[in-house]
């Protein structure tokens, strides 16, 4: 967004970012409502806390996990492809800009190529996840499966929710250590040094210098 708008950026007050996560939190409760309704609707043979909790939970559904993960993967690879055409675009663009806010506007798009490694690590963890997403597709269209196999299915569902807490824990520290601390309660103490007598001294040494050279000239 800001790369796209680079050229007058800057000067814009219209609190972009909090009217996307506002977007994404009412589309979330938008989808989650609807999902609870069709449940309620229509899946007739469990009582009410069953199909809430079907709705509330995004795995409940094996069908609903499929979709789901094409999400993951198709995100993901769209990620990998955008910033590695930042990586490539961006510096063009850059040599090109126009004004010092538009070159400073696409300086910061050019540090988010640094996330590079974390989609990685989550298109490494989506494949290592690849046998979770081939069994929930088998247990999503077979029929007369034993208990044994949402049984199964559960314990792969946990087994996808700990690779995704790896890949936090990893996006975590990889951004503290690209990045820093952003906030700190107490600032560096930066020394501080008055430079004005010695420039007095140099402006008066100076002064002196001239005057010798004058009288020098023009007085003998």
């Amino acid at each position: 967004m800001a790369f796209r708008r680079r050229r007058h950026y800057e000067h814009e007050t219209n609190n972009i970012v909090v009217k996307i996560l506002l977007g994404i939190f009412l589309l979330s409760v938008f989808y989650i409502s609807i999902k609870a309704i069709l449940y309620i609707l229509f899946d007739t043979d469990n009582d009410i806390e069953v199909r809430l909790r079907k709705a509330a939970e995004p795995c409940s559904s094996p069908r609903y996990a499929i979709l789901c993960n094409c999400f993951y993967q198709s995100s993901v690879v769209v990620g990998m492809w955008l910033l590695r055409t930042a990586r490539l675009r961006l510096p063009y663009h850059r040599f090109q800009s126009q004004t010092l806010s538009e070159s400073f506007e696409i300086k910061q798009s050019q540090k988010i190529a640094v996330m590079y490694p974390v989609v990685l690590v989550c298109f490494i963890l989506g494949c290592l996840g690849l046998p979770c997403e081939a069994l929930t597709v088998y247990i999503a269209f077979a029929k007369d499966l034993s208990p044994i196999w949402m049984e199964l299915y559960r314990m792969f569902i946990n087994l996808d929710y700990f690779f995704i807490s790896l890949y936090t824990i990893f996006a975590t520290l990889y951004a503290y250590w690209k990045f820093g601390i952003i906030i700190k309660l107490q600032p560096k103490k930066v020394h501080y040094k008055d430079n004005a007598k010695e420039i007095e001294v140099y402006f008066n040494s100076l002064v002196f210098d001239w005057e010798d050279k004058y009288r020098k000239r023009y007085c003998i």
